[in-house]
């Protein structure tokens, strides 16, 4: 059941769009601890073999001559790794020999009288686990690398912070009750990822704030968008807890996604989708990329089959 589980798991990862040197990399290094576990195991179970032969002996009062059998102890170590790299392997080979589509089952099998909601669960919940083990930046889609930058909700509070004018640690701190290591890791990886920017403001001790980069401004759009939704869906009776101002034309406004070409709103029912320039060529030929990519295939059409 876990082998199967696992074989699953790593097939959505190629499904998803990971290289089969990622899975191979993320297999190695579970093989290796799944080696240093097994080893572990079969010296402590050797050892307390040993000792209990030892106390029965003694018991008898034989008295036995203490030595460690190192050749039984290096080869129950060197047994139990290899079986532990052999279990840890295994579903790799499987799941990177066969198609993803396949052995995930869990886009291509909708739920039904065929399959029970236990089946139909088990799947989600593998799917959901195998997304968490993998980096959404290696997706080919925007939008799941976006997330995996900004899909947390401190990273974008704290850019929210940055365009409020806030750009320093304490002031951060401050403003959104932020555990300081939470705020370190956060204010590291938008500064990675090119959002921020770093600038000493104080040499004794040296102290820096935190600049929006052009990268990171041109994120106000998003979050501008973000907060109509909140205004929107969210907002009680009492109405907008916050309320944007546009200087320039001197009128209240609000985030609105239009088309770049004609001008109108952007609505579901009227898009489109196709593959672009940077989608990987080996996916294009997978029927579930075709299926959602199909030439006038509206977006959240249902699925052949679906009602």
């Amino acid at each position: 059941m876990a082998a199967s589980a696992r074989v699953r798991d790593l097939a959505v990862l190629r499904l998803a769009g990971a290289t089969r040197r990622q899975v191979l990399r993320l297999t190695a290094a579970e093989a290796l601890t799944a080696v240093a576990a097994g080893a572990l195991l079969g010296l402590l179970v050797t050892v307390v073999n040993l000792a209990g032969m030892w106390g029965a002996l003694a018991l008898l009062s034989i008295r036995p001559a203490v030595t460690l059998p190192w050749q039984v102890l290096g080869t129950t170590a060197l047994a139990c790794a290899l079986l532990a790299a052999a279990c840890a392997t295994a579903p790799a080979a499987l799941a990177l020999r066969r198609r993803p589509a396949d052995l995930a089952g869990v886009r291509e099998q909708p739920s039904g009288p065929g399959r029970s909601h236990h089946e139909t669960s088990r799947g989600q919940a593998a799917y959901s686990e195998a997304m968490r083990r993998t980096s959404f930046g290696t997706w080919p889609c925007s939008i799941a690398r976006t997330a995996d930058i900004l899909g947390d909700a401190w990273a974008l509070l704290v850019l929210r912070e940055v365009f409020y004018g806030e750009s320093r640690f304490d002031g951060f701190i401050g403003t959104l009750g932020i555990a300081r290591n939470t705020l370190t890791d956060r204010l590291r990886r938008l500064e990675a990822e090119g959002l921020l920017r770093r600038r000493v403001y104080q040499r004794d001790p040296v102290r820096h704030e935190y600049l929006p980069t052009d990268k990171g401004r041109d994120f106000f759009g998003v979050l501008a968008a973000i907060n109509a939704w909140g205004d929107r869906w969210l907002a009680g009776d009492e109405g907008a807890p916050v309320v944007l101002h546009h200087t320039p034309c001197d009128h209240d406004t609000e985030a609105r996604v239009v088309c770049s070409a004609c001008g109108e709103p952007l609505h579901q029912r009227d898009m489109t989708a196709r593959t672009g320039p940077g989608y990987p060529a080996r996916l294009l030929d997978d029927p579930v990329v075709r299926e959602r990519f199909a030439p006038g295939r509206s977006l959240g059409e249902a699925k052949a089959g679906e009602d």
